[in-house]
């Protein structure tokens, strides 16, 4: 099987056609991978587990669950993230669907605790505990940028401005 010698990579590709990608990039010295799923779709099949040893990882996500497997979408994500946990220093999850991450537990990040410095991540619900997480799990970040669903942000007023 022929490798590349690369330290980054940028792939924007079908779901299909992820498993046959990533065996050929596991031979690489990858430090950096950005991962860009162009068009929505469903996640099939067995999860594929990801790179192992990447420093920065980002993943456009678009892929929705399976509907006989809810949390499936989550589930797929994990995989391509778990390998890397113990030497991220920056990971960024984008997103195009309302609907996407809803069961992702970020707790499973925890293990990236000593090394991630950089998150994106964004929030598909109402919910305000991931800034009582996120201290908990990834003490040392520097940069933290947190992304709410628009049609969650108007109900709520997340920062209270106060003036000494």
């Amino acid at each position: 099987m022929r490798s590349f010698n690369l330290s980054q990579g940028f792939y924007l590709f079908q779901p299909a056609d992820f498993s046959r990608l990533l065996p050929v990039l596991g031979h690489a010295p990858l430090r950096e991978l950005v991962l860009f799923f162009e068009t929505s779709s469903t996640v099939e099949g067995p999860p594929t587990a990801g790179l192992s040893g990447l420093e920065k990882l980002s993943i456009h996500w678009n892929l929705y669950d399976n509907q006989r497997e809810p949390g499936s979408s989550s589930t797929h994500l994990y995989n391509l993230i778990r390998p890397s946990l113990t030497t991220l220093v920056e990971l960024r999850i984008t997103r195009l669907s309302e609907q996407l991450l809803v069961n992702f537990d970020l707790r499973l990040l925890q293990p990236a605790g000593d090394t991630l410095r950089v998150l994106q991540w964004f929030v598909p619900s109402h919910d305000e505990s991931i800034l009582d997480i996120v201290p908990e799990i990834l003490p040392n970040l520097v940069t933290l940028k947190i992304e709410w669903s628009k049609r969650f942000v108007w109900q709520s007023a997340l920062w209270k401005v106060c003036i000494f």
